[in-house]
């Protein structure tokens, strides 16, 4: 069984360019590690889009059936994470579709951006 060898570099912020000592395996881990855990604005956005990202997973994406809801096919997931990418990025106030009896609105507000979900489901029986 191999030991990973770590050793102490110099890792860079990829976002504000702040050095930092940390113990990694090589240079691009250090950076990614520091870039990781920095305290600015471009980390913390990337952490904030990361959890945008997730979400989507979760609300339209391949995690969609663990919360009970429908996934949507990958060409409108997409479509929908493109939307919310435009959110995000202040491209767009608020953007809205409807796919399949699914209604998505997704908003920015207080610096957040919410991704909102409703299924339309109807059911008419007879016997």
């Amino acid at each position: 069984m191999s030991e990973i060898e770590m050793n102490t570099f110099e890792g860079q912020c990829k976002y504000c360019g702040n050095i930092q000592p940390i113990m990694a395996m090589d240079q691009t881990d250090a950076n990614e590690q520091i870039s990781e855990k920095c305290d600015c604005g471009g980390a913390e956005k990337e952490r904030r889009k990361a959890s945008l990202l997730k979400n989507l997973t979760d609300v339209v994406g391949k995690n969609a059936p663990s919360y009970g809801m429908r996934q949507v096919e990958s060409e409108q997931e997409e479509i929908i994470t493109e939307m919310a990418l435009a959110v995000f990025n202040g491209l767009v106030e608020r953007a809205s579709c409807k796919v399949d009896g699914i209604a998505i609105a997704i908003v920015r507000s207080g610096g957040k951006t919410k991704i909102k979900r409703t299924d339309q489901q109807k059911a008419e029986l007879e016997a």
